[in-house]
Order: structure tokens, then sequence, then C-alpha cells
């Protein structure tokens, strides 16, 4: 493997999600979309129906509208799984993303999947998923609830 052995590239991955959180809780447009990788086409999907991605200028707005409709964010990963094959990874985890608007604050599960490619100097997302979880679909049940 280039990039390093597995335990390098997991602890490289673990740290790019890091660096993410921290990025996205400062509110930190430039380093968030320094994490992007730009230079090709970008699949990006959020939870809500118009947060389909496929460009950086379009996540940027994406991440532009997320920014300016929160006073506070804080994102905290919970659990990370991943994987990589020479210059090409992928993960998924789970976090929580507290969102402070209008001084009420709320915290949402999410999971966030994402496939990363190896440049010269850094990971960069290129394809990536960020979904609530339906906390109103209980454990062993295949459909939420619609009580």
């Amino acid at each position: 493997m280039r990039t390093g052995t597995a335990k390098a590239v997991a602890k490289e991955i673990e740290e790019w999600l890091r660096q993410f959180a921290k990025a996205y809780s400062r509110k930190d447009l430039d380093a968030v979309m320094d994490m992007m990788d730009s230079g090709r086409p970008l699949l990006v999907l959020g939870s809500g129906p118009d947060e389909k991605q496929f460009t950086a200028s379009q996540l940027k707005k994406g991440f532009q509208r997320d920014f300016s409709q929160a006073d506070e964010i804080a994102m905290g990963f919970k659990w990370i799984k991943m994987d990589a094959q020479g210059d090409v990874a992928w993960f998924a985890s789970e976090l929580k993303v507290a969102v402070t608007v209008c001084k009420q604050k709320t915290v949402y599960p999410y999971r966030f999947t994402g496939v990363l490619v190896k440049g010269k100097r850094a990971w960069r997302l290129c394809m990536g998923q960020m979904g609530l979880v339906a906390v109103d679909q209980t454990a062993g049940k295949s459909w939420p609830s619609t009580k």
C-alpha cells in the first residue's frame, strides 16, 4: 500500500474526520472546502430534499447555508470504521451535531459515510453522504413508526 500501513492509514482517516469536525464546528468554510477533492466531480448528499451537490461550488453554497443558519455548531464523532486500498479510502461513522439557533440548542444524530482519495499532500473527500438517523425507527424494526 503506497500510503503506508493499514494502521497508519486508519490514523490518517481518523485525523481527517477530526479536522473536518473541527473546521465545520468553527464554521470555517475555507478549511472545510480545502478538505474536498474539488479537482474532479463531487457527489455529496445530505438529508434535505435539496441537498444533492455535484460540484465544489454547489457544495460550498451548501456549507455556506449550513453556517449562516446556525449561531453555533458542535460536531463530534462517536464511532468510526474505515478501510483503504492504495490511495482510496472509505469510511462510515456516527456522530452528533449540536446546533444552536436563536439560543435554542438541538442535538442531532447523523451517519456520515464517504470516499477519500489521497493526493500529493493530503486526503480529500470525493464522495460523501451525511444523513439524519431516523430516531423514530426502533431497533429491530425496518421502518420508522408513524405514531
